[in-house]
């Protein structure tokens, strides 16, 4: 459940008090606001499913672990949430500073878990066997996720979610799009403001890198990397086994607006 990835440095009204603060997320999918100068806890919001952490204090953001999750023994089925990918994983999330809001690519996933004896073997890692991939409670099967957090209010402004594993970073632009992708090769164009799916075109593999966009001869273009990604790939075969995944691709896709007709103005 660790908590290595991005952080963000946002400049936002906190309880109508100007705040410089760091944004940060780990696997549990949890947000984590604090003054960067600081260092001091203002505020924490759950956005995936969770059962490791039971509580946290809302003034000093002090954890409380679910210590009924901790194995007592040998071959003691757990149920876990999230699962060792995490709701949240090396998939950037996107700001927009104008309107103060973060979009997080996430996961709803579980796993069945338990503590197994295993021998060194060569070659393999530790550990085979003891982990079961299983879907969130209330997920109604739909795995890939994007939510669309308002870091002033503290709320969230929408909630995409589909059946496919979200494999991409998020790239937020300044004309109110968010473009990602998922296992199923499908490259996304995402309304920023509600959530709408603007645009969708399947690429040869799934994207599963960092989008980019940039200015080049007074075009703008957007540019998304398509390949095979092993991180979160044995999740996604185990929750949505119909969706085929490539393991192959290694392409960069780049993507502009036509020119418009001048007749059809």
């Amino acid at each position: 459940m660790d908590h290595t990835f991005e952080q963000v440095l946002v400049d936002i009204d906190v309880r109508n008090k100007p705040r410089h603060v760091l944004i940060a997320i780990g696997k549990p999918g949890i947000l984590w606001a604090l003054d960067r100068g600081t260092g001091e806890f203002l505020w924490a919001r759950e956005t995936i499913y969770q059962n490791v952490f039971k509580s946290i204090d809302p003034e000093t953001g002090k954890v409380t672990i679910n210590e009924s999750l901790i194995p007592k023994k040998l071959d003691e089925a757990q149920f876990v949430c999230p699962s060792d990918y995490g709701g949240k994983l090396w998939m950037a999330s996107a700001y927009n500073p104008a309107t103060k809001t973060l979009f997080i690519p996430l996961n709803n996933m579980c796993m069945g878990w338990k503590v197994v004896a295993q021998q060194p073997l060569v070659g393999e890692d530790y550990g085979r066997g003891r982990l079961e991939y299983r879907h969130s409670p209330g997920s109604d099967g739909f795995v890939g996720r994007v939510d669309a957090i308002n870091l002033e209010t503290e709320q969230p402004s929408w909630t995409h979610q589909q059946r496919p594993y979200w494999s991409s970073s998020l790239l937020a632009t300044g004309g109110g799009i968010v473009f990602g992708g998922d296992t199923s090769r499908r490259a996304f164009a995402l309304d920023a403001a509600t959530g709408k799916v603007l645009w969708e075109l399947p690429l040869n593999s799934q994207p599963a890198g960092y989008p980019m966009t940039y200015l080049a001869g007074g075009k703008q273009y957007v540019a998304i990397p398509a390949d095979f990604s092993l991180i979160g790939n044995r999740a996604a075969h185990a929750l949505t086994p119909e969706i085929p995944i490539p393991s192959h691709g290694s392409t960069l896709m780049v993507f502009t607006l036509s020119d418009p007709d001048p007749g059809s103005r």
